[in-house]
């Protein structure tokens, strides 16, 4: 976010970037985090750890809204406040300050305000197309490539962050931002430099440890699917649910089955049309589903 006092407030971009982030949370024991998405979360589930009192400022009317539905923003919202995390949504945050005292005033568009000795700010990112752009390389919100991690130019190549990657079950182009996509697309690239096959992208998958709840995710979804628990329950805070559109499987999001989400990655992979009344406790058991 480009707002006025933005230079007082930490951001995850790197490896690099930890260290003082923490050592200033353990140093002032307050956290303000802008933003609840994933990196958002699990900071202040770290921070928590760390022994400090956290609040999130959320732009959106829940957390993780990007990859979850509203029920499961809604255990995760829990989840943080069993743990002491104070979150706020539907804030649009327009401005910080830094006070006399060290401390980070942060206001928002409707006159509210919130204040901690440490800010951080995780918004989301934009992908840096510049280079690729002033190299003549094909982009749009990154730069395109194929399944080998090829650009528009000869032997020059994209991997992580910046990678725009075909989607090869829905159509269209992604990026993965996830770090397991990252380690994926350099493998590939290498690969590709080498002479060596490819093969077809895996669907994409990423996980998120919050308060020692492991989430793991996998396919492409959007705030228009129709999720549809088929083992454990939400309200458990241990289930898997499965995206559908339409008659594809597009998506699944779980706690405590990862290896449903193995599976749900590999039917998804498949394109085989799913009957969404089918959808029910045990589905992933019966013998049509099973991967083997």
């Amino acid at each position: 976010l480009d707002l006025p006092g933005a230079a007082h407030v930490f951001t995850l971009r790197t490896a690099a970037d930890v260290a003082p982030l923490q050592a200033d949370i353990v140093r002032t024991r307050s956290l303000l985090v802008i933003g609840g998405g994933l990196i958002g979360c699990e900071a202040a589930a770290a921070a928590r750890s760390l022994g400090a009192e956290v609040t999130v400022l959320e732009a959106a009317s829940a957390p993780l809204n990007r990859i979850a539905p509203a029920a499961i923003s809604q255990m995760y919202r829990d989840l943080h406040a069993d743990n002491g995390v104070t979150m706020h949504t539907d804030v649009a945050v327009t401005g910080l300050e830094k006070l006399a005292d060290g401390t980070v005033l942060a206001t928002s568009e409707d006159g509210r305000s919130w204040s901690a000795g440490t800010v951080l700010m995780s918004v989301g990112s934009v992908a840096n197309t510049e280079l690729g752009a002033d190299l003549g390389l094909e982009t749009a919100s990154g730069i395109l490539v194929d399944a080998g991690m090829r650009t528009s130019r000869p032997n020059i190549y994209a991997a992580g962050d910046v990678a725009e990657v075909p989607n090869s079950v829905l159509g269209g182009t992604y990026r993965s931002e996830h770090w397991n996509g990252a380690v994926d697309q350099a493998t590939r690239a290498a690969r590709s430099i080498l002479g060596l096959d490819v093969g077809a992208l895996d669907v994409p998958w990423g996980w998120s440890m919050q308060h020692g709840v492991n989430l793991q995710f996998a396919g492409w979804t959007d705030a228009h699917d129709e999720y549809v628990v088929v083992r454990g329950s939400i309200e458990s805070r241990r289930f898997t649910a499965c995206a559908v559109r339409g008659d594809r499987l597009v998506g699944a999001i779980g706690v405590g089955h990862p290896k449903d989400i193995r599976q749900v990655r590999t039917l998804i992979a498949s394109a085989d049309p799913v009957d969404r009344n089918s959808l029910e406790e045990g589905w992933l058991d019966r013998p049509h589903a099973v991967v083997r």
